[in-house]
């Protein structure tokens, strides 16, 4: 039996979204469901929701209100694609099934992984309610001395981030699609972004090594190596790429990536 859905709410926060389908138990066998869908962890009033909705119409076609029972994993066994189970910790069970092409970081264990955790982070009672007896005079002190802790920290070390101005570099894409061994036709694809009347290879060339492009890189580059750039990739319409930060360049690339292929599916 699976989890009785309930009112669809409007997150205020997504957490993650991926593309899975629904599937169903069947004579102990599980059978994919072949529509496409989403599925999105949220927050809607500080309440953490899974939502399924239906990509070709875009309805939210079921929402769960998730609690610290709530249990997501990955099936064991499955040897046709990857299956997760919903489990609301009352014995009821929901399916769904990996819409996307896994990948080296987002193998079919790291969905599972990840939700759980979503879920036990914004689930978890809290058991060990804090000491009122601690002073005020040592919690400031305590405060102080980790803030001391971190900004060395932070003075000494920064982990090295991914710049978007290398890779788009005009020395690395000219020589790609200058390439007369690259067919015309996987350049389609990109003409459509282009202005009518440089829809041509060579237009295409001169826009990459355009002081306007190199402009627009820059921009983006620094955006998403600011402190805003949750903010950015929200506006973006990337909101599961804030979880893959502190590099969110390469959040960002990986959340294109994600989008093309369920583009292509």
């Amino acid at each position: 039996m699976a989890p009785e859905p309930q009112e669809t709410h409007e997150p205020t926060s997504i957490l993650l979204q991926v593309a899975m389908g629904k599937a169903k138990l069947e004579n102990k066998k599980i059978i994919s469901e072949p529509r496409k869908g989403t599925l999105t962890l949220c927050l809607s009033s500080n309440e953490l929701h899974m939502q399924w909705k239906d990509r070709e119409t875009g309805t939210i076609e079921q929402d769960w209100k998730l609690c610290p029972e709530s249990q997501f994993a990955r099936v064991d066994g499955v040897q046709d694609g990857t299956i997760y189970v919903l489990k609301d910790g009352k014995g009821s069970k929901c399916f769904f099934w990996l819409q996307e092409s896994p990948t080296r970081e987002r193998d079919g264990a790291y969905y599972a992984t990840r939700i759980q955790q979503l879920i036990h982070s914004h689930t978890k009672k809290d058991n060990h309610p804090s000491n009122s007896s601690l002073s005020d005079e040592y919690s400031s002190v305590t405060a102080n001395s980790l803030e001391a802790v971190l900004q060395s920290l932070r003075q000494h070390y920064r982990a090295p981030l991914t710049d978007l101005r290398h890779i788009l570099s005009r020395e690395s894409l000219v020589p790609i699609f200058s390439n007369p061994n690259l067919e015309e036709q996987s350049l389609h694809s990109l003409f459509r972004y282009l202005p009518e009347d440089d829809q041509h290879r060579d237009g295409l060339v001169q826009i990459l090594a355009s002081p306007g492009f190199r402009e627009q890189v820059d921009i983006l580059n620094a955006g998403l190596r600011s402190p805003y750039a949750p903010q950015l990739l929200y506006s973006l319409g990337f909101p599961e790429a804030v979880n893959d930060g502190p590099d969110y360049v390469k959040a960002f690339i990986r959340a294109l990536i994600r989008k093309q292929n369920m583009d292509d599916e």
